[in-house]
């Protein structure tokens, strides 16, 4: 009988981590550049504004849950694969 439990994939992990703070960093360098810089404050550039706020909810919220539900083999049954899935939707 295989083992429940097995052993993380950790250049996955990695690359996922390393996705995750990419996501955070680069949106806030655009979100920075657009508050601060009076150049960049347009119609067109806080519709990327918003795209930036979102793409930061699921850089904090819905990948780092995607990581775990997927790295972790979780199944419906679970609560965070629940919220994982929520997040999905409404973010």
């Amino acid at each position: 009988m295989p083992s429940p439990y097995t052993v993380p994939n950790w250049p996955k992990i990695t690359f996922e981590v390393f996705l995750i703070i990419g996501t955070l960093i680069g949106n806030l360098l655009v979100i920075v550049s657009i508050v601060f810089i009076k150049y960049f404050r347009s119609q067109k550039n806080y519709l990327i504004l918003s795209l930036a706020a979102a793409d930061i909810l699921v850089g904090c919220f819905v990948l780092p849950l995607k990581m775990i539900v997927l790295e972790f083999n979780l199944t419906s049954e679970h609560t965070i694969c629940n919220i994982w899935i929520v997040g999905t939707t409404c973010v």
